[in-house]
């Protein structure tokens, strides 16, 4: 008894999960979807606020969301990340959530920043942290740009923020490009304001570059194989390159704005392979081959980049004031809404995001290009219809995250504060709370995080009708394992996790009117 009661101790505080990838880069993924698999709010609650020193304004970097292995559990204490252009650091905050009395609270914890800029403004970062993802060889990694030092960071998530990197990879000029990781090739590749795309190793060594004739402020996306980059040039043209030699496969025109400060939409690719580019008043559908699918002409100038629906059948963007739905097959538009007052001009920067349960989520920025109130708008996906609004200490130029919990995150420019807003009474990340045991019954599962199969083990105490399934966090039935009529006894069904994306599941026993309810974490 006593080598038990030592193991049980030894065990108690452990994180059996695993990192949890919530939102690894720029516009979440290596396509920049703009989409997450997990639920954001649909109310405007704020959940915290966090002001930092006045010196520390500019928040035009986007963040990044993680649960690390570290924490008991890190859906309820997730790690933010994100770049400030005032001071030229990286942040890294943790969004820390508890229970009591039934009542839900939360605070962010600054838990360090590093400087990467030595100058002060406006020479930090615009560049959005990219991490690396659960179970690859860079999971512990960040790799960030900046814009005097004109070079890409790599710090170490895991230990304090801590440079991985004796010196950072420099280039011949501003680095406000957000990195773009090829887990395939283990690769960085990101672009710079010297007309430059380029890709290193993680250990810093250069792989290839590919010279274009303007600058390359936006950051790149990858083909559904990663086989190939997409990149676009402020000299009117989007760059197709293949990932592993740099070979530039196509060009395509597109339309940019002639000013050298306006901002650049970042190209998204969707499960066909569509690649989706904003231009100037212009929304381009490419084929993976590089043909024209269709071209889109809106009445706005089109900054923002491009969020994708899971079924591929919508994308959405934001021009002016506006934010478009348009239908995939021909670029018409579904339906158009404006955030602001006819007259007017609150631009649309960032681009917008979708939850896994159908919401947008938007910033506005403030179109005298001075300091102003902006506000983070939450529409309906379906309609188009604005559900809430919260209003922010100064404009929005960056793109928000998606988080556990229900939590959106975003930071503002000159108000020096980082956001977060959720739905304080629609916790249980898309599905209803987690229960694993009624009267009579329990469910269990194991291992989790589980890679390949798991074994799921419920038990009954009398003859009932049952029923025991799989749902995704959006509350999506994945899978039947099992239905019908069961005697009293303990069963054991095996589901094969390799036939689904990694992320969240829950395991659903229906017992006649009531549900038993696990969570489980596929790697």
């Amino acid at each position: 008894m006593k080598k038990m009661g030592v193991l049980l101790i030894w065990l108690w505080g452990i994180n059996l999960y695993g990192d949890i990838d919530y939102w690894l880069m720029f516009r979440h993924d290596p396509q920049h979807t703009g989409r997450s698999p997990y639920s954001g709010p649909s109310k405007c609650n704020e959940k915290w606020v966090y002001a930092l020193a006045d010196k520390d304004r500019y928040f035009e970097s986007s963040p990044t969301v993680k649960g690390l292995d570290m924490e008991p559990d890190p859906s309820m204490h997730p790690m933010i990340y994100i770049g400030n252009f005032q001071t030229g650091r990286v942040f890294g905050f943790k969004d820390t959530c508890w229970q009591d009395g039934g009542n839900w609270y939360a605070e962010a914890l600054l838990k360090w920043s590093k400087l990467i800029d030595e100058n002060p403004f406006p020479n930090g970062s615009s560049s959005t942290p990219a991490l690396g993802k659960a179970g690859s060889v860079v999971e512990r990694e960040l790799y960030i740009g900046s814009n005097l030092m004109a070079s890409v960071f790599k710090l170490d998530i895991k230990d304090e923020g801590n440079f991985l990197w004796d010196s950072p990879f420099r280039t011949n000029g501003r680095v406000t490009s957000s990195p773009v990781i090829s887990y395939k090739y283990n690769l960085i590749i990101f672009g710079s304001h010297d007309e430059k795309i380029y890709a290193i190793d993680r250990d810093k060594n250069f792989k290839w570059e590919v010279e274009t004739d303007g600058k390359c402020p936006a950051s790149p996306a990858l083909s559904l194989d990663e086989e190939t980059v997409y990149m676009p040039s402020k000299d009117g043209h989007l760059y197709a390159i293949e990932t592993a030699t740099g070979d530039i496969r196509w060009t395509y025109p597109i339309r940019v704005s002639s000013s050298t400060i306006a901002k650049m939409g970042s190209p998204s690719v969707d499960g066909n392979g569509i690649i989706y580019q904003g231009g100037y008043s212009r929304v381009y559908a490419i084929n993976p081959d590089g043909t024209e699918k269709w071209t889109s002409v809106l009445r706005n100038y089109t900054y923002s980049s491009i969020a994708i629906s899971a079924d591929n059948s919508t994308i959405y963007v934001g021009g002016g004031n506006v934010v478009y739905a348009l239908e995939t097959n021909a670029g018409g538009i579904v339906w158009r809404t404006s955030l602001t007052e006819e007259g007017e001009v609150d631009p649309l920067y960032g681009g917008p995001i979708l939850s896994a349960n159908g919401y947008l989520y938007i910033g506005t920025g403030n179109s005298g290009g001075g300091r102003g109130d902006g506000e983070l708008w939450v529409l309906n996906a379906e309609s188009g219809t604005i559900v809430c609004s919260y209003d922010t200490h100064d404009e929005l130029l960056n793109t928000p995250a998606i988080g556990p919990l229900n939590t959106v995150y975003f930071g503002d420019c000159s108000g020096a504060r980082l956001y977060a807003i959720w739905d304080k009474e629609s916790n249980s990340i898309g599905v209803e709370e987690e229960k694993r045991k009624l009267s009579g019954v329990e469910l269990s599962v194991f291992p989790n995080p589980v890679r390949g199969r798991a074994k799921i083990v419920y038990k009954i105490n009398r003859k009932m009708n049952i029923k025991v399934s799989i749902f995704d966090i959006t509350g999506r039935e994945v899978c039947v394992l099992e239905k019908g009529e069961k005697g009293v006894g303990t069963y054991c069904l095996n589901w094969d996790s390799r036939m689904v994306r990694s992320g969240v599941y829950f395991v659903f026993l229906k017992v006649g009117e009531k549900k038993v309810t696990h969570k489980i974490f596929v790697m």
